[in-house]
């Protein structure tokens, strides 16, 4: 027993023999020892919360641009795709609409549509496993219908360039944050140096004024 994978609910004799009743659902158990797989209810809920953390990421690009002074029917366009869950088509048209504010704070933006598209990424990676898996389970079965096989197999090759696609746009707005990162990093550390310079010419002046017995703050006397 102690070999088991599992933990036992209960044995059952009959005929010499012991039956034993796992807890754990039969769908989810590992099939050559390890771990139990994971099941299709579990993927499902996957799924949904990355769809969630999508939907959120994608609020929150939108309402930047909504509370530096996107218009009101744009911002509502904007939602109307997220609504109709097109979101990708919905971030592409926020970053368009944000390169035309010449007052926004872009880096930040940026940081924001590279969040969502990371998080599109994840999303469309978790659907392409789960219909991998079905494509799969489908070529096995040979009672599979043509049409059935052939309907998988689109929806498959549909995720992969979608896959693809996003994969891009967050290289792509990556690639901006961490530039902008670094050109940030550039412009404090010369601010640093400014500081220092300015404030080692002050101690300068006022040791200069100390040997003289003057004040460098005060002006000579009309």
């Amino acid at each position: 027993i102690a070999q088991l994978p599992f933990p036992p609910a209960r044995f059952l004799g009959r005929a010499g023999h012991r039956r034993v009743f796992s807890r754990v659902p039969f769908r989810s158990l590992p099939r050559h020892g390890g771990e139990p797989q994971p099941s299709a209810t579990m993927s499902a809920a996957q799924i949904e919360e990355a769809t969630q953390e999508v939907l959120g990421a994608a609020a929150e690009a939108i309402d930047f641009l909504a509370s530096n002074g996107l218009a009101g029917v744009t911002v509502d366009g904007l939602r109307g795709l997220v609504e109709a869950g097109d979101i990708e088509m919905a971030l592409l048209q926020t970053k368009e609409y944000a390169f035309m504010m010449a007052y926004l704070d872009h880096p930040a933006l940026v940081v924001l549509l590279t969040t969502a598209w990371e998080k599109i990424c994840a999303k469309l990676k978790l659907e392409l496993k789960k219909a991998t898996k079905r494509l799969e389970n489908l070529e096995a079965d040979k009672k599979t219908e043509p049409e059935a096989l052939a309907a998988a197999q689109a929806t498959l090759a549909t995720l992969e360039t979608r896959i693809a696609n996003a994969k891009i746009k967050f290289l792509h707005l990556r690639n901006m944050r961490d530039l902008e990162e670094v050109i940030k990093a550039k412009e404090e550390r010369v601010a640093e140096k400014k500081r220092a310079k300015e404030i080692a010419a002050m101690a300068a002046a006022k040791e200069a004024a100390d040997a003289e017995g003057g004040d460098p703050a005060a002006t000579p006397a009309n």
